[in-house]
């Protein structure tokens, strides 16, 4: 109603903070906030447009180039176009899956030393057999944990972690400023 007010609310979804150890609230923490080292390009693979987004929102801020495909064939031709430093290779996808497409990448020697990283909803140790027997260099079961991600892309690339050593843990406060007040 003019001039009485109104009471509304509405909800967020906010990306979760990575690279920060939890403790009791209100310490400081170490956050990583980008790298050295020489430029670094990663492709995701993953028919889920939502898997690549947060991903994208992961690595993109760290300061990684970052190129993405909706299946295993559209990746196999970004890998062989842009020649990325790591793949992000989801196993189940339409038109081609991860295990040709990695199949595939390991025949190509401009690309046989591109680190492959499988990512499969599927823990059985089948799968995980599957994806080495195909080429992949590690693998991960969703969903993808990204402090384990961080851990084995520094392990892989030729990179150290930059932190911000001052990020204060602990219940942010978010006001929301209207031109009403």
């Amino acid at each position: 109603n003019p001039g009485s007010g109104s009471l509304f609310w509405f909800s967020l979804e906010l990306p979760e903070i990575y690279g920060v150890e939890e403790r009791a609230q209100g310490t400081l923490q170490q956050s990583i906030i980008g790298y050295h080292g020489p430029p670094q390009t990663m492709l995701v693979v993953d028919d889920k447009p939502e898997n690549r987004l947060l991903l994208r929102d992961i690595l993109v801020p760290l300061g990684f180039e970052y190129l993405e495909a909706g299946n295993g064939r559209e990746g196999l031709d970004k890998a062989i176009e842009h020649r990325p430093s790591l793949i992000l290779m989801d196993l189940v996808m339409p038109v081609m899956d991860g295990l040709e497409a990695t199949t595939r990448i390991r025949q190509i020697p401009e690309l046989q030393d591109t680190v492959v990283i499988a990512v499969s909803a599927s823990a059985f140790e089948e799968t995980k057999k599957q994806s080495f027997t195909a080429g992949c260099d590690d693998f991960f079961t969703k969903p993808l944990q990204i402090d384990e991600l961080l851990v084995k892309m520094q392990r892989y690339l030729p990179i150290t972690w930059t932190y911000a050593t001052d990020v204060l843990v602990g219940r942010p406060r978010y006001d929301i400023i209207t031109p009403h007040g």
